[in-house]
């Protein structure tokens, strides 16, 4: 299984906007994640659709965190932008599409849901404010586009 990188810079979009806890346009936060300004509109209405950012039209207008950073957790920005975790498609309906047809779950089917459960347990946990503390006030992943 693989991040999308869309679903990246979701993350990075959620972190910028925490780390700056004001409104932010959408050319701000492109050009700090290195995301073209027509692709970060797109993101940007997934998570609004979400309800993980905030839109204020006007001059003074931009975009903000729709809840606090440490209410949003990567598995919510993961939904968001790449919809429902299936790592294989046995998993797909929880077992109904077994690409062998088998009618019982196979010892397969056991251990893929072990390792996607245990994912998505994972990324609940883990909180936007969360991967903010990890990074440290000092050295963001953010800051090289920033001051680049």
């Amino acid at each position: 299984m693989r991040i999308q990188l869309f679903t990246d810079y979701a993350i990075r979009a959620l972190l910028y906007l925490q780390k700056h806890e004001r409104m932010c346009t959408a050319a701000e936060i492109a050009g700090a994640i290195g995301m073209s300004y027509p692709s970060f509109l797109k993101l940007a209405k997934a998570l609004r659709g979400k309800g993980l950012m905030d839109v204020a039209q006007g001059r003074y207008g931009g975009y903000r965190l729709k809840k606090p950073a440490k209410q949003i957790s990567v598995y919510e920005v993961y939904l968001a932008t790449s919809g429902k975790l299936d790592i294989s498609p046995c998993l797909e309906n929880r077992g109904r599409a077994c690409i062998n047809e088998m009618k019982e779950h196979c010892g397969i089917y056991d251990f893929f849901i072990s390792v996607q459960d245990s994912m998505i347990a994972q990324m609940s946990q883990m909180k936007i404010s969360d991967l903010a503390d990890k990074m440290g006030k000092e050295a963001s992943i953010l800051e090289w586009k920033e001051t680049g």
